[in-house]
């Protein structure tokens, strides 16, 4: 019962594991390699049609991604999506008006309705907030909110150095 439940639940899993599939044996030759091409290709349309979701089957999405909501998402043919992503539904990932598409590094996290337009690329660990539309680089464990984005705040990765002390912590006969 929970496994035909899990089917209908996580189609932006389904859709991200045929993708992958469908790159694996893009290149091989033979008449096994075109019907799992041919398959993967009626499926993608499948999930395409449930989400109503326009994800070209030649984007480079990590297997690991996930599309939580899929509804809506548009992904460029020229995207590149890191490992361990999160994408929210009704995510544009696409062209300006010259080429390019972005690219999302690790553990990138876009937020519902946001846009990432043109040749960018999102650092690791990056967040993008809701709505936000991003057309300059975003650099590592950056946040990026608003129309256009703008960076807010930026994570420093902690430190393996203990910070020194200030002058109010030190003893009293210290100099």
């Amino acid at each position: 019962m929970f496994g035909m439940l899990r089917f209908w639940i996580e189609p932006g899993e389904k859709i991200v594991a045929n993708q992958y599939r469908y790159r694996r044996w893009k290149n091989r030759k033979g008449p096994i390699a075109a019907l799992v091409r041919g398959y993967c290709k009626f499926q993608h349309r499948y999930w395409r049609f449930v989400t109503t979701c326009l994800i070209n089957i030649e984007a480079e999405i990590h297997p690991t991604a996930k599309l939580i909501h899929a509804i809506g998402v548009m992904i460029h043919k020229d995207a590149v999506i890191g490992e361990n992503c999160m994408i929210m539904q009704h995510v544009t990932l696409g062209q300006l008006a010259g080429p390019g598409a972005p690219k999302l590094g690790r553990n990138v996290y876009v937020g519902a309705g946001a846009r990432v337009l043109g040749p960018v690329t999102i650092g690791d660990n990056a967040r993008i907030g809701a709505n936000a539309v991003v057309i300059k680089d975003v650099p590592a464990n950056a946040t990026a909110v608003g129309v256009p984005a703008r960076i807010i705040l930026r994570d420093e990765p902690a430190s393996s150095e203990a910070a020194p002390e200030s002058p109010a912590q030190t003893p009293s006969g210290a100099a």
